[in-house]
């Protein structure tokens, strides 16, 4: 799982699936009352941090909500509007429910539930295990995951993502290595000597029925070398995790549980969909492993170390507390390299963004919170900012995203007024980024696929300063 700007993108696009071992789950008691658990045995675990989800609500100090669509359906082309109303995530009869439900809701179709425990708790090495009760129906799709502690400041995939469970409700196939009866353990991460996002995953398939029918316990185990997925205590998939690209695994990772509701990989819900949907989740448990001396974290590689300052030269913002909030951020795989530039126009410095080109992607500049700017009138407020675009570019799309929605321009549709050093201001309306709402913006600015004339995705240098709300 991942999305642009919170969400990777936080759930991939493409996935790996290889049809594992064909496996009969042992029977396991359907209610939320269980206390048993085929858990971590032996002196190396120790349990560490858990949630028995047996009070009247959601411990606030343990889990968070993600909400609403994150402006992309969480980077999947997902349906629903994420909230943290009772109606979709609450406490009962000891287990937490996450109910994804069909109603009209924020503009979405379907609502659902993502908690998290996000700088609540984080983990590193060790054992995790759920006993969880999975939705089912095409178009479901639930998850128990984790991503990386630093995606706020680098974003997926450099963050790196690992699946420990999750399950593309509908009927599987010869061709489709998925649905009711399939859980998927997938890690994510950024290949520096691949130059591009890599997965390693396998599929469990039950011998017979779904795994909707009862409460499984879905679990992994990580240690520096390798990571090793399981359910209901039988291996499925093993990845080794020591090469020194996949330093993202020697982290701290947060847990997610959420249901979404179509997507990318899922596809829609059909007329066979029943709603509402509900995860059950009756216990969630980490072990710590004793007998393990964890090695350092290893540093960040250059393509994900924030460009920290870069914005304070290349954005003129005149919105007071805005540039002290900002971090760079990438997305897609056309990934820029960014360095400052002495060209400018009227500026005192530029940042260049050095498309290669092949794929989509970009980069933007993110907000920790919601910005209120409404001040800047979406009627004739506009956003500026001065750009030099190589002639292997015909077009750059502008982004501004904001809690409940985002819009895309393309620089080809406007007019630009010519400068110095081959830079050009373009002076585009609020009014035109018609979905984003000026109360709770959260991406500013961002220059995302450069294209050719042909419309293929293209490469090079482009340089960008004095960026302003008007």
């Amino acid at each position: 799982m991942d999305n642009l700007s919170s969400g990777g993108f936080f759930r991939s696009i493409s996935r790996l699936f290889a049809l594992g071992l064909v496996f009969s789950a042992a029977f396991l008691l359907a209610s939320c009352d269980s206390s048993s658990s085929e858990s971590a045995d032996g002196p190396e675990w120790s349990l560490s941090w858990s949630d028995e989800f047996d009070g009247t609500g959601i411990d606030s100090e343990k889990w968070g909500f993600d909400l609403g669509t994150n402006g992309n359906g969480w980077g999947n082309n997902e349906l629903q509007f994420f909230t943290d109303r009772s109606e979709n995530a609450r406490i009962e009869d000891g287990c937490l429910v996450i109910e994804a439900k069909k109603e009209s809701w924020q503009g979405m179709d379907y609502t659902s539930a993502r908690l998290k425990t996000g700088d609540l708790a984080s983990f590193r090495y060790g054992k995790i295990e759920a006993r969880i009760k999975v939705p089912e129906g095409q178009g479901l799709w639930p998850a128990f995951w984790m991503l990386g502690n630093n995606v706020s400041k680098v974003d997926w995939p450099f963050c790196g993502e690992i699946d420990i469970m999750e399950m593309v409700g509908g009927s599987a196939s010869d061709d489709s290595p998925r649905g009711d009866g399939v859980t998927h353990g997938t890690i994510h991460w950024f290949d520096e000597t691949a130059g591009a996002k890599t997965s390693n995953g396998k599929s469990l398939a039950l011998e017979s029925g779904k795994l909707a029918d009862e409460f499984h316990v879905y679990g992994l185990e990580w240690d520096p070398g390798e990571i090793r997925w399981y359910l209901d205590g039988e291996q499925f998939h093993s990845a080794d995790i020591s090469a020194s690209h996949m330093k993202e695994f020697t982290r701290s990772f947060f847990l997610i549980l959420n249901v979404a509701v179509g997507g990318n990989w899922p596809g829609s819900p059909d007329d066979a969909t029943a709603f509402p949907q509900k995860m059950l989740v009756d216990w969630i448990r980490y072990y710590s492993d004793d007998s393990l001396s964890a090695p350092i974290e290893k540093p960040a590689g250059d393509s994900e170390v924030p460009v920290a300052n870069f914005y304070d030269a290349a954005m003129d913002v005149s919105v007071p507390g805005l540039e002290t909030g900002l971090t760079m951020r990438f997305g897609g795989t056309n990934l820029p390299a960014l360095t400052r530039s002495e060209a400018v126009w009227t500026g005192s410095i530029s940042m260049n963004a050095a498309f290669p080109g092949g794929n989509w992607g970009g980069v933007y500049f993110k907000l920790p919170a919601p910005k209120d700017m409404s001040s800047f009138s979406a009627a004739d407020g506009v956003l500026s900012f001065e750009i030099q675009i190589p002639d292997s570019i015909s077009s750059i799309e502008i982004k501004m995203e904001s809690s409940s929605g985002a819009t895309s321009v393309q620089t080809a549709d406007y007019a630009a007024e010519p400068g110095e050093n081959g830079f050009v201001r373009y002076e585009i309306p609020l009014a035109d980024f018609t979905a984003v709402d000026y109360s709770a913006v959260t991406v500013p600015f961002s220059l995302w696929n450069p294209t050719d004339g042909d419309g293929s995705a293209a490469s090079g240098d482009v340089l960008v300063s004095k960026v302003r709300f008007e």
